[in-house]
């Protein structure tokens, strides 16, 4: 009798001790997923950051490029003025 209690009693143990194995490891996979998701908006971000560096070298290295740019912003702007005051 007394070895089956003991055996009881590590059966029980070791059933815990796989549960918590377990848990540490379904708590690491959640961070590693946390991880990844947060890696991918990173590089979403850094690949915007660099699109737009893009933009504005071409800009600064071409004058006549830059000046059209802005001269279309400003029809636009006032465009939109305009429109906004006739409706």
């Amino acid at each position: 009798m007394r070895n089956e209690q003991v055996i009881e009693v590590l059966e029980a143990k070791l059933s815990g001790f796989k549960a918590e194995i377990k848990a540490g490891n379904d708590m690491t996979t959640y961070k590693l997923d946390q991880l990844i998701e947060y890696q991918e908006k990173q590089n979403g971000r850094i690949e915007s950051l660099e699109n737009e560096t893009r933009i504005w070298r071409l800009i600064h290295r071409n004058p006549k490029t830059s000046g059209v740019v802005l001269g279309l912003s400003v029809i636009g702007v006032v465009a939109l003025f305009i429109l906004k005051n006739l409706l």
